[in-house]
């Protein structure tokens, strides 16, 4: 198995190849699946592509380690069902690794076991208790915007799986923060705000994290119209955001003196 076969096969017509199976990677996708710093996060904005190479990473730690365990978070389960598990579950069955599925909720399940003895959990972030007593070999937060520094805190305490060794990640997915410069954001403190490696040395340890920033245009397999129509739905700040892929600061409604 190569990388290049858990991405979906291309269907646009509007592909110089379109009419032949073939399938596309972004180079900055094959980085991140790549990476071997320990925790990793891509920010970019809307349709950059963000959740489908967080996915890859997560199906091949676990079908590459044997009795790992990880676990996919988001903010609700409505949100994390689609497009987060929908993606995952595709990308795992492309891979032919056979599993079985469990916890049933709103038919989508929130577990998984592989057949080389790993596991998937997939939880809604607003109860945290109900996730953090399991050790992990990985962990993904999907739309980190949306979270507390504490989710993340929490889950690095739990990333501790023996049986990982070297593989433990942590990894993030998340439109950019709107990051006051007198307030950074904790995605902005803990990952910089440009692409590049930020190095935090703690003790005699120095822990590696990595960030990959997108704009929505690196993304070139987007309808023809995508990034005119966000263009004429939102305000120039947004557009910093949601297009651009910047660390911005917007304040919404008129200012208070």
């Amino acid at each position: 198995m190569v990388v290049e076969d858990l991405f979906p096969p291309c269907t646009r017509k509007e592909c110089e190849q379109y009419g032949t199976f073939h399938k596309h990677v972004i180079p900055w996708q094959d980085e991140f699946i790549r990476a071997k710093e320990k925790f990793l996060a891509a920010v970019g904005g809307y349709g950059s592509g963000k959740t489908l190479p967080a996915c890859i990473l997560g199906v091949l730690l676990s079908i590459t380690i044997p009795g790992n365990r990880g676990i996919v978070i988001r903010r609700s389960y409505p949100k994390l069902h689609d497009p987060t598990e929908r993606v995952f579950l595709e990308v795992l069955q492309r891979s032919g690794v056979g599993f079985s599925t469990a916890e049933m909720r709103d038919k989508w399940p929130h577990r998984l076991l592989l057949e080389n003895g790993s596991e998937v959990f997939f939880r809604e972030s607003s109860e945290p208790g109900k996730f953090l007593g399991p050790e992990y070999g990985w962990f993904y937060i999907d739309e980190a915007v949306e979270e507390p520094e504490a989710t993340f805190n929490s889950l690095v305490g739990r990333l501790r799986l023996g049986l990982a060794g070297q593989a433990l990640r942590g990894f993030i997915t998340t439109n950019p923060p709107n990051s006051p410069p007198y307030a950074p954001h904790w995605i902005e403190q803990k990952f910089g705000r440009e692409t590049g490696v930020k190095t935090h040395a703690i003790e005699q340890e120095k822990i590696r994290f990595r960030l990959w920033r997108m704009s929505t245009q690196t993304n070139p397999f987007l309808p023809n119209d995508y990034v005119a129509s966000l263009l004429a739905t939102h305000t120039p700040s947004q557009v910093k955001r949601i297009l651009s892929g910047e660390f911005s600061f917007s304040q919404e409604g008129r200012p208070v003196y």
